[in-house]
């Protein structure tokens, strides 16, 4: 959410004319590549954004109830592999953030784990209303 907020001040200082003069010392490559950037910043990236930390959020807060149901059943061989999982929900951004995969691998990856997700939470509240 900073990275994301930092570019909008940068670009705020472009559209001002001050951005040059707030990075004096840095080397003119630097200082290129921000306009770099800058230039293929568009409305589609800042949504991808805007639909990435959402989904990101989404997964963090389901995990993190599935976790707080599976320690308050005890259930703790499971807990290992839902663990190993809420860490690989960031992988596909990070790989992305990288240029190590493409756009769509990433949506193909997170599609994959939404799927997964929703297998995991059906199988626990039949498990949970079964116990009952």
């Amino acid at each position: 959410m900073l990275v994301q907020a930092q570019w909008i001040v940068y670009a705020v200082l472009a559209n001002q004319g001050t951005l040059d003069g707030h990075f004096g010392n840095a080397p003119p490559e630097a200082v290129a590549r921000i306009h770099m950037v800058l230039a293929t910043l568009s409305l589609v990236s800042a949504a991808i954004f805007v639909v990435e930390r959402a989904s990101a959020f989404a997964f963090q807060l389901g995990f993190s109830a599935l976790m707080w149901q599976l320690l308050r059943e005890r259930s703790r061989h499971t807990l290992g592999v839902l663990i190993a999982v809420h860490a690989l929900v960031g992988l596909p951004a990070a790989l992305f953030q990288a240029r190590m995969i493409s756009l769509l691998a990433a949506a193909v990856y997170l599609l994959l784990g939404v799927i997964v997700a929703v297998a995991l939470v059906r199988y626990y509240r039949a498990a949970s209303k079964e116990a009952r």
